[in-house]
């Protein structure tokens, strides 16, 4: 997670949905000399990338804006496997359970809209919108993968408004 105390936000970083655009946004707010590179944004995070609000700090942080973003899990899982290979064996963390104690939720498929409207909220003013990592051509769902990725991850997509039969929009 991300805390900037001066705009009172935390933001929680989900896999593969614009996170790498939002913590260069955050950690440039923030007046940090941002050096690309490996592990360039873990510099940023309090804890882990990857993770939830500990339970223990939600006090802490009752007046900050809490948020993050979903993208469509078989979008998601897509992205995934095209950079680590679809037999790879690193899972990604659900969105769900990263996602608790937040109070606003982005959906990577409206990312410059909702970005920008939480943003503007924070007071910061984004003039151009970096885009850190352009997608390339993924490879096609299968039914197969759809059922793979609806198990594993029925939760984000009933908690997050995903419809079970979207994958044809990537097959």
């Amino acid at each position: 997670m991300i805390v900037s105390h001066d705009i009172k936000s935390v933001y929680v970083h989900t896999q593969k949905t614009g996170g790498t655009t939002i913590t260069l946004i955050l950690a440039e707010h923030a007046g940090a000399k941002i050096q690309r590179g490996h592990g360039w944004q873990s510099r940023h995070h309090q804890g882990p990338m990857h993770s939830p609000i500990p339970q223990g700090r939600l006090e802490e942080f009752a007046d900050y804006l809490k948020w993050g973003f979903v993208r469509n899990p078989y979008d998601r899982w897509r992205s995934w496997w095209q950079i680590l290979g679809r037999d790879t064996k690193r899972e990604m963390i659900p969105m769900h359970s990263i996602l608790r104690g937040v109070d606003r939720v982005g959906r990577f498929e409206h990312f410059e809209r909702d970005l920008r409207d939480i943003l503007a909220g924070l007071g910061v003013e984004v003039p151009t919108l970096p885009h850190c990592n352009p997608s390339v051509q993924h490879r096609a769902l299968t039914a197969a993968d759809a059922d793979w990725i609806w198990n594993r991850d029925r939760r984000d997509f009933e908690q997050f408004g995903y419809d079970q039969e979207s994958w044809r929009e990537y097959a």
